[in-house]
């Protein structure tokens, strides 16, 4: 179980995709299902994907968020988070489909997409990296 800091801030605010261009959108902050993790973000890389993403999920119609490649620290987590304790350093990968992108000051993934910051390797080391590493996998 991961306790919560405080305070918390009311909104998240994150770069988005919208008719062609980037734009800040402000979203309240929402309920975190059991399973996630609410993070702060301290790099997200800019990576293809990213922009095969915004061109797929745009041309259906949707406005996606941008920024999938993250590290960051756990602010908290949901009720059922058993691998992270608030104050852990992570990267993680957030889903294509994600509400909310790691282009902005707060991130939400699910824990299963989070692992630990290796000791010794800052957070943009580890972002650069996880395209080969999810490639390789």
């Amino acid at each position: 179980m991961i306790s919560t800091f405080a305070p918390m801030a009311a909104e998240l605010q994150s770069w988005w995709w919208v008719n062609g261009d980037a734009a800040l959108r402000t979203a309240d902050l929402p309920v975190l299902q059991p399973n996630q993790l609410l993070i702060d973000v301290q790099c997200c890389a800019i990576v293809p994907i990213d922009q095969r993403a915004v061109h797929r999920i745009h041309q259906a119609g949707q406005v996606p968020a941008l920024g999938y490649d993250i590290a960051g620290t756990v602010r908290r987590g949901g009720s059922a988070v058993t691998r992270f304790l608030e104050g852990d350093e992570i990267i993680a990968v957030l889903p294509p489909d994600t509400p909310r992108g790691g282009y902005g000051h707060l991130a939400i993934s699910w824990e299963a997409n989070c692992v630990p910051k290796p000791a010794g390797l800052d957070g943009v080391a580890c972002v650069a990296a996880l395209p080969g590493g999810v490639l390789a996998y």
